[in-house]
């Protein structure tokens, strides 16, 4: 997970996506000096999610999450992210944590295209909420009150941001973030003492992995998309 913050600041830092002149790495010193936020045009050329660029370029659907909007944004992303996943991976292992943040980024992206695809979407925050679905169903699993106390910081910290968020975009992507990160975060964790729950939670994952993996990049890409036109 420290990877991918480091990957977080190189996009900031135009290392990645080279882009023209006037929103290449020469304009982020601009940004920092003058500037509060990036434009849209900026967010798109350094690889945020715009439904009709996805056509071509499906790998938005993951970079959205690296570039962001303010710096305020990225550090406030940032600090969440390295408290729940320095928590988790400590707990499930990399491999893990990094699978459910992978899905829940993946289908936030491709919910938010469906919903919104004239929106530009960036940011971490899809991927946040899914860990924050494991840390949650772990809180059911294995309660403890300092957890549960910490997840609730968490997630309010979060729920702020998204009610003070311009439209209704953050929301969407936060929630389905959640959503697909707790039915596969049930999964992955010790089975507990209840067998109707070991029972359902593996049917879960399953459809929670079939939406992903084929329902959502269905909508998206041969339904959705090609029918859109954004002025």
């Amino acid at each position: 997970m420290a990877a991918l913050i480091c990957l977080s600041f190189a996009f900031m830092t135009g290392a990645f996506l080279g882009a023209g002149d006037s929103h290449g790495p020469s304009s982020i010193g601009g940004y920092f000096l003058d500037r509060h936020t990036f434009d849209a045009v900026y967010l798109r050329q350094w690889g945020g999610l715009f439904g009709p660029d996805t056509r071509g370029q499906a790998y938005r659907i993951v970079t959205y999450a690296f570039v962001h909007q303010t710096f305020i944004h990225l550090l406030g992303n940032l600090l969440v992210f390295g408290l729940v996943s320095c928590s988790l991976e400590h707990r499930f292992g990399q491999t893990r944590v990094a699978a459910v943040w992978l899905i829940s980024t993946i289908g936030a992206g491709l919910c938010v295209s469906l919903a919104r695809p004239c929106a530009t979407v960036v940011g971490l925050s899809g991927g946040i909420f899914g860990l924050l679905g494991l840390f949650l169903a772990d809180c059911i699993e294995h309660f403890r009150l300092v957890r549960a106390l910490a997840l609730l910081a968490l997630v309010a910290f979060e729920i702020g941001g998204t009610l003070t968020a311009p439209n209704a975009t953050s929301f969407l992507a936060h929630a389905t973030g959640f959503a697909l990160g707790l039915a596969p975060s049930l999964l992955i964790l010790p089975h507990s003492g209840n067998e109707y729950l070991n029972a359902i939670i593996p049917i879960l994952a399953a459809l929670d992995f079939l939406v992903v993996a084929v329902v959502l990049p269905i909508c998206v890409f041969h339904v959705k998309l090609p029918n859109v036109t954004c002025s």
